[in-house]
């Protein structure tokens, strides 16, 4: 029997400001169910015109193509204008991130505290 039988994905996020900084918190899973509230958290605080957008996966469990197609859109719509940094982890996030590249896009961060040290720096 699968252990999967039973398994509800479910994704919190919480939108969070420190001074000029949004963060985007992300606890559980984050796929096709999910996403839809991953976008909106994102969404909600890019409205809010931040210098710099830091989103903290490291409570994140399942990290596949759909959070990767959020964040590549988060980067796109965020490109010059505001300064955008993730907080990984986890296996299961960092190793999709480097697979494809965005370690080389995204500054991926080990802690918030080292996240927000690096978006205030430019602030």
């Amino acid at each position: 029997m699968s252990s999967l039988i039973g398994h509800q994905p479910c994704a919190f996020a919480d939108a969070r400001r420190h001074g000029r900084v949004g963060v985007v918190h992300v606890n559980g899973d984050i796929d096709l169910a999910t996403a839809d509230t991953v976008r909106r958290a994102i969404g909600g605080e890019l409205a809010t015109d931040p210098a710099a957008l830091v989103i903290d996966l490291s409570s994140v469990e399942f990290f596949g193509s759909t959070g990767l197609s959020i964040l590549a859109d988060t980067r796109d719509a965020t490109r010059g204008r505001v300064r955008l940094g993730v907080v990984a982890t986890q296996h299961a996030v960092l190793r999709p991130l480097r697979l494809f590249g965005f370690c080389d896009s995204i500054p991926v961060h080990t802690s918030l505290r080292e996240a927000l040290e690096q978006a205030r720096r430019f602030d």
